[in-house]
């Protein structure tokens, strides 16, 4: 034999407390779970805009920023720099090839290149040095300075040597 069930609670508080309980289920169910917090923006370089810069003004913008932003900064003009080399590197390998007044042309223009180079190399030490000031660690960034900069010269040919001696001491770097 089934027996009844039997609350000690009268119908209208039963009834009440169905109803919250239904309630709440469904606002749990319908209220929209809290969005993860967003992460943090990444630095942004700005000093970079202007490759050209003048060092003293790249060390004033530099004063403000934090050791995050100067990452930001420093991997930027290494990137920059990145790039110089690599032009410098296929107009070299150009040069290889070329003979009479195109090996003369693209002899200038890699010295010119690496006038364009030095000036960049200026910089980039300077976003360096206020990178390091706020305590970050440049080993590697100096280490790729060191075996970029510098001229080249081959000794195999003379004239492609004398025409980058010849710009080298007349550069205003």
């Amino acid at each position: 034999m089934i027996r009844p069930l039997r609350f000690a609670y009268p119908a209208g508080k039963l009834a009440s407390l169905l109803f919250m309980v239904v309630t709440l289920n469904a606002a749990a169910v319908e209220a929209p779970l809290p969005k993860p917090a967003a992460p943090a923006p990444a630095a942004v370089a700005a000093t970079v805009a202007d490759p050209n810069v003048a060092v003293e003004a790249l060390q004033y913008s530099l004063k403000p920023l934090t050791k995050d932003d100067l990452t930001a900064e420093l991997t930027a003009w290494m990137g920059v720099l990145k790039q110089q080399v690599a032009d410098i590197s296929t107009l070299q390998i150009k040069a290889l090839a070329a003979q009479g007044p195109e090996k003369e042309q693209l002899v200038a223009e890699i010295a010119k290149q690496q006038n364009q180079r030095t000036a960049l190399l200026d910089r980039v030490k300077t976003v360096i040095s206020a990178f390091k000031a706020k305590g970050g660690d440049a080993a590697v960034q100096e280490k790729y300075l060191d075996a970029v900069s510098g001229i080249e010269v081959k000794a195999n040919d003379a004239g492609g040597a004398f025409t980058l001696m010849h710009n080298w001491l007349v550069s205003s770097e």
